[in-house]
């Protein structure tokens, strides 16, 4: 392996450590808070006079799982990067 592609390789694996390390700060500022704000809205649904409403919450989880589907797929692009040089 030439030094451009360990240094590439070098590159890649901080991307991955950098997403990784997103992903579970994300996880915990994020997804935790909105399973816990969305079980104490769900019971309240009925009312609208609440600041959130079920659809609300669930347009927000779907937000949410598209942007962890984008990140799992930019590590698994990075991994592959990585196995392709």
């Amino acid at each position: 392996m030439t030094q451009f592609e360990k240094t590439i390789i070098s590159d890649l694996d901080n991307a991955q450590t950098i997403i990784h390390e997103f992903i579970i700060q994300y996880a915990v500022t994020m997804k935790v808070p909105l399973k816990k704000l969305s079980a104490i809205v769900a019971p309240k649904r009925h009312n609208l006079s609440q600041p959130f409403l079920q659809t609300e919450i669930e347009d927000i989880e779907k937000n949410l799982l598209t942007i962890e589907t984008i990140l799992n797929q930019l590590m698994a692009d990075i991994q592959e990067a990585k196995t392709n040089l």
